[in-house]
């Protein structure tokens, strides 16, 4: 029994080099993410000289008091902002409790895709297709305020990134906020 077991785990390692494989979702929905990790996320692409002062916007930014954003009935959709390597994608997304769509788009690309349980998706993972023919997925998780997030996102060329999402972090994707 365990001979198989191996084989079994052996065949998956095997299978999982050859593919993009999209993460399964493991524990809750929401986690706490604190604002100094927003502003690592969206700032990373930036020479060391703009990354404190693009932390700090990012940081002034959240605990500016501003009314309810977004309005009751549309905290499922808002701006997505992904950086991969140091190239800046925006866009947005929209949920609802069975499906999903993300929109993004850098100055080399754009990409469109979702989920949907309809279709036999088991987790809530963005699957995408891009127009330079890559693919890839972006996972979401969403911030304990259930508004806003961050996730990460991988292409089937190999690169990887994170992302942030909502409107508390990113007032509007584009134009792209944080700028040297």
């Amino acid at each position: 029994m365990s001979r198989i077991v191996v084989l079994m785990v052996l065949l998956s390692l095997l299978a999982g080099c050859a593919a993009l494989v999209p993460p399964t979702r493991v524990g809750g929905i929401a986690v706490d993410v604190p604002a100094e990790e927003y502003g690592r996320r969206l700032c990373q692409h930036l020479e060391i000289e703009a990354y404190a002062s693009c932390v700090s916007q990012v940081l002034d930014h959240l605990e500016r008091p501003r009314p309810e954003l977004p309005a009751p009935g549309r905290s499922t959709s808002g701006p997505v902002v992904a950086v991969v390597e140091g190239e800046v994608f925006h866009g947005d997304y929209r949920s609802t409790l069975f499906s999903g769509s993300l929109r993004l788009a850098s100055p080399q690309t754009r990409c469109r895709g979702g989920y949907s349980a309809f279709a036999g998706d088991a987790d809530a993972i963005y699957e995408f297709h891009c127009e330079d023919g890559r693919s890839g997925w972006a996972d979401l998780m969403r911030d304990l305020s259930g508004r806003s997030g961050i996730g990460r996102l991988a292409f089937s060329d190999g690169r990887a990134g994170e992302l942030v999402f909502g409107h508390a972090p990113l007032g509007s994707a584009e134009p792209y906020p944080y700028r040297p």
